[in-house]
């Protein structure tokens, strides 16, 4: 079993922007991805924001790196995975709308974080519980938030999943991308830890697999003709290779489980009447990583996160990889 890192996301996406192009022979900086957490998508499509405006990209707020996916389930929250913010504080993370690319600086719109709230329940290598919450210094008001799906799904239920990661051939990091995929009877996977009460399956044989960076990216569902958020990408299991995009099988969090948790901040929409199938809630008040007390910044653009955003000079682009690394390695979950 592996977790998806936002440190090898982050290299990837300096890598794949051109910004880490050069390590000494003598002193070779390594990163191993011995963690499947943090999946991109693999097998899709380019989506556009405007069709998922409440997709959003989690990402470091002092280099604008991106490293996770999320969505917004009212205008002051965002959901993503609990892997994804666990070691951060509220004032280290932020989140970015409306951007086809992270990376190129010409869109998007950056709201700070005041809140980080992560379910108590989650605990490395367990698989449940993989859930947070981030509470946005300015809530959003120009678009209605996608509720949260509040009746568990069964295997063979068709979703839309969406985030942010990298794509095929490694590529395309920061980039919006979209897939249409199938839920399985988690039974297949032959893992005893996945217990599929808590949990959706994929099949990742088929090539067509979330991957690192779309952590938190939603799965989306039809309710009742309303577009709604069923689960999202956690993490993957299976025994492949030591990237987390080659295990055979895709476990995302089922959000109507992690009610109880959700219902603690988020205010229940009058219509879903609370309750709902959740089972095996939070309980308590959840690992809060407070508040930064800071400025909001909603409506600020980040600087470049490719090149532009590294110093100059002839050995300025390593080091900025190098400087990446080591604000995030502290950060990093394994299994």
């Amino acid at each position: 079993m592996t977790a998806r890192n936002p440190v090898i996301f982050a290299v990837c996406v300096l890598c794949l922007a051109g910004c880490v192009d050069r390590v000494d022979d003598a002193d070779p900086v390594e990163v191993t991805p011995t963690s499947a957490k943090h999946p991109a998508i693999l097998g899709g499509q380019v989506a556009s924001p405007a069709d998922f405006p409440t997709v959003i990209a989690v990402q470091d707020s002092t280099l604008g790196i991106p490293f996770c996916s999320g969505s917004l389930i009212d205008p002051s929250w965002v959901m993503t995975a609990a892997h994804c913010v666990v070691d951060f504080a509220a004032g280290d993370v932020e989140v970015n709308f409306d951007d086809q690319d992270v990376l190129d600086a010409t869109d998007g719109r950056v709201v700070a974080i005041t809140e980080i709230h992560v379910h108590p329940g989650y605990r490395d290598p367990v698989l449940d519980h993989d859930i947070a919450l981030l509470r946005l210094a300015t809530p959003v008001a120009d678009r209605t938030a996608t509720p949260v799906a509040r009746q568990a799904i069964p295997s063979g239920t068709s979703v839309v999943e969406v985030g942010y990661g990298i794509s095929d051939g490694y590529t395309d990091a920061g980039v919006l991308h979209k897939l249409q995929n199938r839920t399985v009877d988690c039974a297949l996977t032959h893992d005893t830890t996945v217990s599929g009460t808590n949990v959706l399956c994929f099949d990742a044989s088929t090539g067509q697999v979330t991957c690192y960076g779309d952590s938190g990216g939603p799965d989306f569902v039809d309710v009742a003709g309303v577009r709604s958020v069923a689960g999202f990408t956690s993490t993957a299991v299976g025994g492949g290779s030591s990237l987390a995009c080659d295990q055979p099988w895709d476990i995302h969090t089922q959000v109507a489980r992690e009610l109880p948790f959700i219902d603690q901040y988020v205010p229940v929409p009058a219509a879903a009447g609370g309750g709902g199938n959740g089972g095996n809630g939070g309980g308590g008040g959840g690992n809060d990583n407070g508040s930064d007390g800071g400025t909001p910044t909603a409506g600020r653009r980040v600087a470049s996160a490719g090149c532009s955003a590294a110093p100059t000079g002839g050995d300025a682009s390593w080091l900025f990889g190098v400087g990446l690394v080591m604000r995030l390695m502290p950060r990093r979950r394994s299994r």
